[in-house]
């Protein structure tokens, strides 16, 4: 089912009469979930209305959302409780705080861009310009711009003081293009240093523009479907586009390079959003599910069942936290730093640390999860990290494997075209267990075989071993000193999972 996506319009003299609806304090609505979901650490009360959009405030500490009901509500985000409401008098497509966190954005059916006052719930301005029914709408970190689009092809940016329209922005034409007026922009961000706009439309190009100059960059084709949803990373590195069908693109701001194309959801892919560490990110789905992915190698971490499908997502500052919002489940917060569910289908075959790291290898996600329970549930945690350690440090290769691996990349360049096509076949049938040898391969003396060991790294699916993304993982869930120290250990060398886990050591003190 596509998300409503509507535009908050009305009448000046109505919006200033907003004040009149605005309640204060917490307000004790009966909550619409009855059970709390598996994985989720709490829900908010029940919203006065189906809301289908939602922004985290600069300072992550409240949730604005709106949708086709018309009414505007500030969440606590720590409590989840119902701070404010009021009526807008229209329904809400798009939403967004004010830099400051003092003021909210709306669009909706018709060409105005509307900012409410959050203490006092009073309409103070409206953007007017737009010549089609504006579809989202967002604030750049700075404050000073605000970025919209529309039903009729067109981006806007605004100087947010003056409400001045500072540029009138369409993309670039190609040869099986539709018409302008015939494209609707819905997916829009900013990058956090404010100098890039990303925008998904119908026409099945995700565009970057550059925010401070009104002109566009790049562009990355072949986004089918009909759900638009845009995200991008904190680091402001990778947008996260989808269309539908079911796939998240992962991509490059800065050359529009699509690095990973996640095809893992069976349903329309509905919204996403970045965790804080650059590392992963969540999708939420048509399927009533979330999953979280990790970037580099597209391994599902951890997947989340809702009774309801997610229209919004947003990560809490600290990373602990993922929000979803669903017009009919209301929003719902994710421990996103715990054990993935495990349904148990697998724990009785879990009978050692040996078989359970095979599991971790697994294509299927159910066994993967309870291998993992098994090592962090594990009554010697302090053991299950050094037994993963010592797998990590190994590659998960046994001795007489790993001579063997080394004697076929050797055979990579040998005079024989049989034996180096051989020696080929072999380490690509060997899979993610020869990534370590051919790691160590890529600093061969022979480019044969240094080109020959990239080709097969790529056909293993790149530089990061699974297991690896789930050892470290666990790491950070293990309550013992003994992870810490691990983390470290690997944080400080000069392999292929350092940077992965400085980025986890930076993080597990939030």
């Amino acid at each position: 089912m596509r998300p409503i996506l509507l535009l908050c319009f009305l009448p000046l003299c109505a919006a200033l009469s907003c004040a009149n609806a605005l309640r204060a304090g917490e307000i004790d609505v009966p909550n619409p979930i009855r059970a709390l979901p598996a994985g989720a650490s709490d829900y908010s009360a029940a919203l006065k209305d189906p809301a289908e959009k939602m922004a985290l405030s600069p300072d992550g500490t409240r949730i604005v959302v709106g949708g086709s009901g018309g009414h505007i509500q500030l969440i606590d985000a720590a409590s989840l409780k119902l701070v404010k409401e009021f009526d807008c008098g229209g329904p809400i497509a798009s939403i967004d705080f004010s830099a400051d966190g003092k003021e909210a954005l709306t669009a909706g059916p018709g060409n105005d861009i509307l900012v409410w006052n959050l203490e006092t719930g009073k309409n103070t301005r409206k953007f007017s310009g737009h010549t089609g029914d504006v579809r989202a709408v967002a604030s750049s970190p700075d404050g000073s711009r605000v970025a919209s689009t529309d039903s009729v092809g067109t981006v806007r940016i605004w100087d947010f003081a003056e409400g001045k329209n500072l540029f009138t922005l369409t993309g670039k034409k190609y040869a099986d293009d539709p018409p302008t007026e015939a494209i609707t922009t819905e997916g829009l961000a900013y990058t956090p240093d404010g100098r890039f706009i990303i925008t998904e439309a119908n026409d099945v190009k995700a565009r970057i523009w550059d925010a401070v100059r009104g002109v566009e960059l790049r562009m990355v084709a072949d986004h089918d479907g009909t759900t638009a949803s845009v995200s991008v990373s904190p680091n402001g590195a990778l947008a996260a586009t989808s269309r539908g069908g079911g796939i998240l693109r992962i991509w490059r701001v800065d050359t529009a390079a699509v690095v990973r194309a996640i095809s893992g959801n069976d349903g329309d892919v509905t919204c996403s959003a970045f965790a804080m560490d650059d590392l992963s990110v969540f999708s939420g789905s048509n399927d009533m599910t979330l999953r979280q992915w990790d970037v580099e190698t597209g391994l599902e971490i951890r997947r989340f069942k809702l009774a309801a499908v997610p229209s919004a997502l947003a990560c809490s500052i600290n990373g602990k936290t993922l929000y979803s919002l669903s017009a009919d489940a209301g929003i719902v917060a994710w421990d996103i730093r715990a054990l993935p569910l495990s349904v148990g289908k697998f724990t009785a075959s879990m009978v050692s640390p040996d078989v359970a790291w095979q599991a971790l290898d697994s294509a299927d996600y159910e066994a993967r999860s309870d291998a993992m329970r098994f090592f962090v549930k594990h009554p010697d945690p302090a053991a299950m990290v050094t037994f993963l350690m010592e797998r990590l440090a190994a590659g998960g290769v046994k001795e007489t494997d790993r001579k063997v691996q080394t004697e076929l990349i050797e055979q990579l360049d040998d005079p024989a075209y049989a034996t180096r096509l051989k020696a080929a076949e072999d380490l690509q049938k060997m899979g993610r267990s020869a990534r370590e040898a051919l790691l160590q391969a890529l600093k061969n003396p022979s480019s044969e075989v240094r080109q020959k060991a990239a080709e097969l790294l790529r056909d293993a699916g790149g530089s990061s071993d699974a297991r690896g993304v789930l050892v470290l993982e666990m790491l950070r869930m293990f309550k013992v000193p003994a992870a810490a120290e691990a983390l470290k250990s690997i944080a400080d060398q000069d392999g292929p999972n350092a940077t992965r886990a400085r980025a986890i050591s930076a993080g597990s003190g939030k």
